[in-house]
């Protein structure tokens, strides 16, 4: 490939984010054929808030991440740092999706299971100049709040889980009210 240059990319999928209930799942666009990758990983860093035996809540479920649901076995520890080599054909031009599993505890709608980082590094033959991916943004989700018995349409999940957080906090606070003027 005598007008390309490999050159490595180091794309931020999370950034120090709060995760909530499984699945957790994050889009990106590759700008580029996927026959000019020599090679891309994924290197997550999660902090769970409950990693410890017997819970492990907000540690990585199962054995598998998987890219555009194509299954594949991760490295490392399921609750600290775990990286997976991504073959170059289980990517495609256009919108890719990360997904992976989350043991999360019941609260998980309204208390986060941990926060992560994440960076999704590719080794592209390029233009000079050329950008071959777009980093992810927080695409709107469809949101209900309150257990499911509230459905707000489509927020980015930060979003509704603070709406959630609050609204469930609310609704709480309210009870113990009415809880203590009956036993007065």
């Amino acid at each position: 490939m005598p007008e390309y240059e490999l050159k490595t990319f180091k794309v931020p999928v999370w950034v120090s984010e709060n995760y909530w209930c499984p699945p957790i799942e994050k889009d990106f666009v590759l700008n580029v054929d996927p026959s000019r990758i020599k090679s891309a990983y994924l290197e997550i860093d999660l902090n769970p808030t409950m990693p410890g035996w017997p819970t492990n809540y907000g540690c990585v479920e199962g054995e598998k991440i998987y890219v555009n649901g194509m299954p594949l076995r991760y490295e490392g520890n399921p609750c600290d740092v775990i990286k997976v080599e991504i073959p170059p054909d289980y990517l495609m031009v256009g919108k890719n999706t990360i997904h992976f599993d989350i043991r999360a505890s019941p609260f998980c709608a309204v208390s986060p299971q941990g926060n992560l980082s994440g960076t999704l590094v590719l080794n592209v033959y390029v233009k000079p100049g050329e950008e071959p991916v777009t980093p992810p943004e927080e695409m709107p989700k469809p949101c209900k709040i309150l257990g499911g018995l509230v459905d707000l349409g489509k927020l980015p999940p930060s979003v509704c889980s603070t709406i959630n957080m609050a609204a469930t906090l609310m609704t709480l606070a309210f009870g113990a009210l009415i809880l203590i003027r009956l036993l007065k």
